[in-house]
């Protein structure tokens, strides 16, 4: 029969000595299996790589094409690589690659094989779950339960494309056979183009009516290779248009999450492309899944300072019988928490410790996705509320979030009881 795939992930003991011939290997592969695609292996050899974790999470900006390296395991993706050699995202159901009974409890949830879909599938990856069989050589019920109930969730985010009967209208088109319709994609396949030279142009999906939608899809005509290396979307509410997200590589799929809209048209704006765009697919959806609550709690937090008694972990624990607090009353003190992941966060709740009436917090939020670069999303150096429960709205993407207390009044030192950060893990 037909092999579709040949995987040699290079693993041996740290006692052998034997260098592997992949380059042998491969040649009686393409011989015998001529459609067969090799993943790892040498640089010269592979067809495709290793995402470079097991996680189940491709990087946001996942090109096909790398540039050349010797360590198989930190291939360098870019728009512009000299070879063609997409990543497979490889993950386990369960905490390991084998069956072991111990493990039947920890099967991962709905929730995370959707993320592992999401960042692999819609990150231009392609997805290889490991479903080990049990003792008796089956696969058990538990995980087939699992499988099910994973099917279904993509049947309910996936199943319908609020933009199938949509009208599109285009900036710059190739001409017949290209027109912006075919950006829609559909059973007449083909795909919209652009002329050649032009490198940024912009598709409007006209909806006809206001629809409720959080979730977008899109795909290039992979035949062609990634062109789009930035682009950002737009939803017209009826008075202004608002950008939803930012973003650069969308190869054969590109899964984009963001906080539920209510919109009647949307704006792809391609702002940067190797050659002239192509686009053989949008569509829209409302993921149910996706779910806003608060991301911060529990997560792992530190501060510049803290009190004996009063640490950072004391902010974001659910408990408002315990605070974090600074160790002395200087201004410029900091709290920040680490998320995990990137996540789509829509807003922040602050709960002050108000021992003195009337006291004022200036304070600062920022939001990084690495904890070095620092957006602030929230200004309120010049605040004058003096309400203990204060919430600040934005919309930003990061792991990390930091709230500085920039001044005090009334001699209160930096103190709050709880940190909320709402929003939802980012999918792209």
């Amino acid at each position: 029969g037909e092999v579709d795939e040949v995987w040699w992930d290079g693993a041996k003991g740290d006692n052998t000595p034997q260098n592997y011939d992949f380059g042998a290997w491969a040649a009686i592969v393409h011989q015998l299996q001529p459609h067969a695609v090799i993943f790892q292996g040498d640089y010269d050899s592979a067809d495709i790589r290793w995402v470079g974790n097991e996680d189940g999470h491709a990087s946001e900006a996942c090109w096909s094409a790398v540039n050349r390296s010797e360590d198989m395991d930190h291939v360098p993706s870019a728009p512009d690589g000299t070879k063609w050699m997409p990543a497979e995202t490889d993950v386990s159901i369960r905490p390991g690659w084998f069956y072991h009974q111990s493990e039947d409890a920890l099967v991962k949830s709905v929730s995370q094989l959707m993320s592992i879909y999401k960042d692999s599938v819609g990150r231009n990856s392609q997805l290889l779950l490991n479903i080990p069989p049990n003792r008796d050589g089956l696969i058990s019920d538990g995980d087939k339960t699992r499988l099910m109930e994973f099917r279904r969730a993509l049947n309910d985010t996936f199943g319908n494309n609020l933009a199938h009967d949509a009208k599109v209208s285009a900036s710059n088109t190739r001409g017949t056979g290209f027109e912006a319709k075919k950006a829609l994609g559909g059973d007449s396949g083909g795909y919209w183009a652009a002329t050649d030279g032009v490198t940024n142009a912009t598709l409007t999906i006209n909806l006809g009516t206001k629809k409720h939608f959080n979730l977008i899809e899109l795909q290039e005509p992979i035949q062609l290779g990634l062109r789009v290396t930035g682009y950002n979307l737009e939803i017209w509410d009826g008075n202004v248009w608002t950008s939803v997200a930012s973003e650069k590589c969308i190869g054969h799929e590109a899964v984009v999450s963001f906080p539920p809209v209510d919109a009647s048209k949307i704006r792809l704006n391609i702002t940067s492309a190797r050659a002239c765009p192509a686009i053989s697919s949008i569509k829209i959806y409302n993921d149910p899944s996706i779910s806003i609550g608060d991301v911060a709690f529990g997560k792992p937090a530190q501060s510049d300072s803290e009190q004996d008694g009063h640490p950072a972990g004391c902010g974001n624990d659910g408990n408002d019988g315990t605070r974090w607090c600074a160790e002395n009353g200087d201004g410029g003190h900091w709290w920040q928490v680490d998320l995990g992941r990137n996540c789509v966060l829509t807003d922040s709740q602050v709960v002050w410790e108000m021992s003195r009436a009337g006291t004022v917090y200036n304070y600062k939020i920022e939001v990084s996705p690495d904890a070095t670069a620092w957006t602030v999303v929230a200004d309120k150096q010049n605040n004058t509320s003096i309400n203990q429960t204060q919430s600040d709205k934005f919309s930003a993407v990061g792991r990390y979030v930091r709230v500085t207390v920039l001044g005090v009044s009334n001699g209160q030192w930096a103190s709050f009881y709880e940190f909320i950060v709402h929003g939802f893990p980012a999918s792209s």
